[in-house]
């Protein structure tokens, strides 16, 4: 009969102790209202819709977690030629995960951009229908979903 040593059998024990961590911190649970975006060794590797998958610890990262759910998005805007504050509400669906991942910063300035823009130009005039086409134009550079985007204009007197 073999019989291990007390140092082998600790290193026995700290072995299958170190192994089980790994597998255990390697599970991930994608829940269903969010896709992660994976990352291997820094690039882009798999995008993960909900279920259960392992996860290479030190090789693969989840880079997002981007929601599928619908989103909101509230700006505040000023516009210098008529003193009025303009309250801006979206609601919108995110259409290509993976640039959304990648490019969010910049999607939201240029929806910024694109909104202080027409607030600028309209001159008091604010009108839905048109705010939601000068969107649609743009729809290629933003990457969201406007087919179910709801936009609410409020105005209010800007306090000085």
């Amino acid at each position: 009969m073999f019989l291990l040593s007390t140092v082998q059998t600790i290193l026995c024990i700290v072995l299958i102790t170190l192994v089980l961590f790994v597998i255990i911190s390697g599970v991930t649970i994608v829940p269903k209202d969010k896709v992660y975006i994976v990352e291997r060794l820094g690039v882009y590797h798999n995008t993960w819709k909900k279920g259960i998958y392992f996860r290479l610890i030190g090789v693969e990262k989840i880079r997002d977690k981007v929601p599928i759910t619908l989103q909101n998005y509230t700006k505040t805007f000023v516009n210098d030629s008529d003193s009025l504050e303009y309250i801006i509400d979206f609601e919108y669906y995110i259409q290509n995960y993976l640039n959304y991942s990648y490019k969010k910063t910049l999607i939201f300035e240029l929806l910024h951009s694109i909104c202080q823009e027409y607030i600028n130009n309209t001159k008091g005039n604010i009108d839905n229908d048109q705010f939601l086409k000068v969107l649609k134009q743009n729809d290629d550079l933003l990457d969201l979903d406007f087919i179910n985007l709801t936009v609410s204009i409020k105005i209010k007197e800007e306090e000085r």
